[in-house]
């Protein structure tokens, strides 16, 4: 959690703040993801911790934290497609039509994860699975539904994480899946959260980015001295 927002954090600033220094063609992806990224280690990871230590997490906030946790995920995968198709096509994030039309793709990620985390909620879905360290959605009463939510959230969101879809498709008896598939699951998301920030320092401009941001703070807490005055001395 520490690593995720302090890094997070640290990515977010440097591209605000030293945005000459850190040129990005296709920063406004990169910044969507950043955002998701910074909020789930805020407050998906903080969330699982504080279920951890109290033992579960009670209404409103588990409804609350299983919105977020869907329109986080959601949103990252939506950012990473959108940064692969301006790759390909060499869109910048500004100075296009096309930019625009990057911009609309952004936020409808955002608002498809939130969609389809409201689902579960308006369904009664969610409850605290000990396993996740979280609140989970929880199929117990018509397998037709939890077969046509998760299609069609794999169809639109373009989810990756097909295995696991697999798996819970496979189990007509609507029972959980195993306790160490569903800690692995949350334990992977968390770290993803993690590793962004790692691999943007892989990046020289990045890194020569941050060094300007501390060296002239530094400078500024301390500024040169400045001839003000000449005295002559006889």
């Amino acid at each position: 959690m520490v690593l995720g927002v302090l890094g997070n954090g640290l990515v977010l600033i440097v591209k605000v703040v030293c945005k000459d220094h850190f040129q990005c063609l296709y920063w406004l992806p990169l910044f969507s993801l950043t955002i998701s990224d910074f909020f789930c280690s805020i407050l998906i990871i903080c969330g699982s911790l504080l279920a951890v230590l109290s033992e579960g997490q009670i209404s409103p906030w588990c409804e609350v934290v299983s919105l977020l946790k869907f329109t986080f995920i959601t949103s990252s995968i939506g950012s990473l497609a959108i940064l692969c198709v301006q790759r390909f096509m060499g869109i910048p994030s500004k100075g296009k039509m096309l930019s625009v039309l990057m911009a609309v793709a952004c936020v409808a990620s955002w608002c498809t994860g939130t969609i389809f985390g409201a689902v579960p909620v308006a369904y009664k879905w969610i409850r605290y699975d000990p396993a996740e360290m979280l609140c989970a959605v929880f199929w117990e009463s018509s397998y037709s539904d939890m077969l046509v939510y998760i299609l069609c959230a794999f169809s639109i969101s373009i989810f990756v994480p097909f295995l696991l879809i697999l798996v819970l498709l496979g189990r007509f008896d609507l029972s959980p899946s195993p306790e160490w598939l569903r800690s692995l699951s949350s334990v992977m998301a968390y770290l993803d959260c993690v590793l962004n920030p790692f691999i943007y320092c892989t990046n020289k401009d990045f890194r020569k980015a941050v060094r300007i941001l501390f060296w002239n703070k530094r400078r500024s807490t301390f500024p040169d001295p400045v001839l003000t005055s000449i005295t002559r001395l006889e």
